[in-house]
């Protein structure tokens, strides 16, 4: 948990300021026409489809479709401009069409000086028209007439006449001329549209000959001034019996049948991209103006009907509108999907009906394993039950024979103390340290099927606490004392921070010192130097928190799940450090339990472990008695943790001689030590002693040539081997 938080706060760190901070740019709309004109809508609807949420897009109307553009509204809009942007300039312009255009060449470094403008819809664009406007780029708007006229004659191959529909405002005119050059070559015959009223243009439309059609440009006033909207003025000429085509998408749907279209909202879609870019940081210099066609073929279902167009070719990649509703057109995918999903499924049926035949065969084979398999069950189900019952008598055989050996162990133990004490007259340096070798010995056997005969008990529930209150403190200060020899052997500081004032606690007195005792020992175990604390805390004036830190090894996060298992430690190898069967903490761990309590490990490998474990808080005042003492196989005359150092008492006892034959021997174990000098010494050879692989070598490297060097194999930091493949090399 605690990495997912630093790789959350490094994510937030390195991605939310820069959203926090991410400037808004000012973006302007420069409309030549209105925005309420379906080619504006277009260009705005892509526009604000492409540019990015934070960018804040507003729209200028210049509104010249229904205003005329002359120079004193030209004026009037400079002056509105001027006083509008003189302290609230945009970052950057997009002009739709011809008219925006013109006046931001004309205009621009008065108004907006510095200001990138990306213009689309423009007409008849030539580079001279932005020579001096190294800020200007865009998309050029191309109408293509002649793939518009050549898709009309496949449709109508008997056209003799072709009407051109425009009005006569600046952008009319432009396209009528174009027009005129562009169909100047064709053989049929091309008439254009006079600047006559709205009635006069729709009975001359009336009165073309039979075989005729018409294409319609841009038309939004006409000679009376009277203003169309794009919907008004198709729905008039779609009335007449004349086939219209267009050259702009938004004409379509309103009554003409179609042809190859200007998209205006590919245009906006356009201009917003290249306006992206230069937000972005790229140099208008770098963006050439774009010339590539934003045309499609379009036709519109319902005039191909009107006309019986509907059989007739149209061309590759032609998108078709008010299409009637197919719900296989529309569920084309759907449709394949069942067909396939019933053919997979017909095609299982067979199979499946392949297979009836082998089936009764199958069915009996089955039975026979059935039977099979049933005897096998019952094999396993006996099996399982002598298992159980090994185990049963594994464990019994084990408590026995662990209890048989329980009363000599005892024995020697507590004579060899008693010879050490002074039983029989006071004994020599030499011998006494003999004797505490064979007590000590003695009680790490004990310890070791104590703890196989309370693990044999707590498993079979046969352990029953003598449950009473109390303290703590007292209880702790008698585990750190009997531990405080063998800590300060180690330069370990046993530390108790639990106080005498702290309430009563519920709990058996011996096995409370068994689980402190184990707790305490295994801490010391792991821990080379340093300070083991113990302290306790009240939770909810309910049960008391008792915690034993140590700085130790640690424990890795894969074993903390598996500490408290049976035979389980958190290291090992051939170079096994630091002994113990593995069984302590699983004792420990079933004795908080039968209290009532939890254990649990807080560890991290190489910076120590902190156990930590609850016990219930008394509810009656705690006895008046004696400090708690250890049970007798753990107190006894001469405990082992007070004893000198063997390693030190066999060191003095063994100096070596210059004029026998020397014999290193190393070995961690000061008992295995003692033995082999015990035996070597018999035979007058000089004995040197050293308890590590690391000690051996200095007292090689010091000038001592041994003889013969008895090696063990497994011992801690280095192994027999480490330290044999040493002295091979040198």
């Amino acid at each position: 948990m605690k990495n997912i938080l630093i790789v959350l706060l490094f994510i937030q760190g390195c991605f939310i300021p820069p959203l926090l901070c991410a400037k808004e740019t000012h973006v302007m709309l420069l409309n030549s026409y209105h925005q309420s004109m379906l080619w504006e809508e277009d260009i705005y609807r892509a526009i604000k489809e492409v540019l990015p949420k934070e960018n804040r897009l507003h729209v200028e109307n210049m509104d010249t479709k229904r205003i005329p553009y002359d120079s004193h509204y030209e004026k009037y809009l400079y002056n509105t401009y001027k006083h509008k942007y003189l302290n609230n300039k945009p970052d950057l312009i997009i002009s739709s069409d011809n008219n925006a255009f013109d006046f931001l060449r004309k205009y621009h470094d008065e108004l907006f000086t510095g200001i990138p403008v990306v213009f689309c819809g423009v007409n008849f664009f030539n580079a001279a028209q932005i020579a001096d406007h190294p800020l200007f780029t865009g998309v050029e708007e191309m109408f293509d007439v002649r793939a518009t006229l050549d898709s009309a004659l496949v449709l109508h191959p008997k056209t003799e006449h072709v009407f051109v529909i425009n009005d006569f405002l600046p952008t009319g005119k432009a396209w009528a001329a174009t027009i005129k050059e562009e169909l100047k070559d064709y053989q049929v015959n091309v008439s254009f549209a006079g600047e006559w009223s709205m009635e006069t243009l729709l009975q001359h439309i009336e009165q073309l000959p039979e075989h005729s059609l018409a294409i319609l440009g841009p038309y939004f006033r006409d000679s009376t001034g009277q203003f169309f909207t794009t919907e008004e003025s198709v729905k008039l000429f779609s009335a007449t019996s004349v086939p219209i085509y267009a050259l702009l998408d938004f004409n379509l749907g309103h009554g003409v049948v179609g042809g190859n279209l200007i998209s205006g909202f590919y245009q906006g879609k356009t201009a917003a991209e290249i306006a992206n870019r230069i937000l972005k940081g790229e140099q208008v210099k770098n963006i050439p103006v774009l010339k590539k066609g934003a045309n499609r073929f379009m036709f519109d279902y319902q005039q191909l009907d009107r006309f019986d167009l509907l059989d007739k070719p149209l061309p590759k990649n032609s998108i078709i509108i008010n299409e009637p509703y197919s719900f296989y057109a529309e569920y084309k995918l759907l449709v394949w999907l069942v067909i396939s999903f019933i053919s997979i499924l017909s095609l299982i049926i067979i199979l499946l009906l392949m297979n009836v035949m082998k089936r009764k065969q199958i069915e009996k084979a089955l039975h026979h394993a059935h039977e099979s398999l049933e005897k096998n069950f019952a094999l396993v189900a006996q099996q399982n039950k002598e298992l159980a019952e090994m185990d049963r008598l594994k464990d019994e055989f084990l408590a026995n024979t662990s209890h048989e050996l329980r009363t000599p162990l005892n024995g020697i133990i507590g004579i060899a103390e008693s010879l050490v004490a002074g039983a029989t007259g006071k004994l020599d340096k030499k011998t006494s340290a003999n004797l505490l070798m064979i007590a000590q010995s003695g009680k790490r056997l004990a310890t070791l099927i104590n703890d196989i005969l309370d693990f044999s008990k707590l498993k079979h529930h046969e352990i029953e606490l003598q449950l009473k209150p109390l303290s703590l403190h007292s209880i702790v200060k008698v585990v750190t004392n009997l531990n405080q020899a063998l800590a300060s052997q180690k330069n370990l500081v046993l530390i108790n921070n639990i106080t005498s004032g702290l309430p009563a606690v519920y709990a058996d007195e011996n096995r409370l010192q068994q689980i402190l005792y184990n707790l305490l020992g295994n801490a010391m175990k792991f821990t080379e130097q340093g300070n083991i604390t113990l302290s306790a805390e009240i939770i909810d004036n309910k049960e008391m928190k008792v915690s034993i830190k140590d700085e130790g090894i640690g424990i890795a996060e894969e074993k903390l799940a598996t500490i408290f298992k049976s035979f389980e430690q958190a290291e090992g190898s051939i170079s096994r450090q630091y002994g113990g069967t593995g069984l302590g903490l699983a004792v420990t761990k079933k004795l908080v339990s039968l209290h009532g309590g939890k254990i649990w490990v807080e560890s991290c490998l190489g910076m120590g472990s902190t156990f930590i474990f609850t016990l219930p808080l008394s509810k009656e005042q705690e006895e008046t008695v004696a400090p708690p003492v250890l049970p007798d196989e753990l107190s006894p005359v001469v405990n082992e943790i007070q004893a000198p150092s063997f390693y030190e008492e066999i060191q003095t006892i063994a100096p070596y001689s210059g004029n026998a034959s020397k014999i290193l021997i190393v070995d961690d174990e000061p008992v295995n030590l003692q033995v082999l000098h015990n035996y070597l010494s018999l035979q007058n050879y000089s004995i040197l002693h050293a308890g590590s692989g690391q000690e051996a070598l200095k007292f090689i490297e010091e000038g001592f040539r041994p003889d013969v060097i008895l090696l063990d194999v497994m011992m801690p930091h280095m192994t027999g081997y480490e330290v044999t493949h040493t002295l091979r090399k040198k």
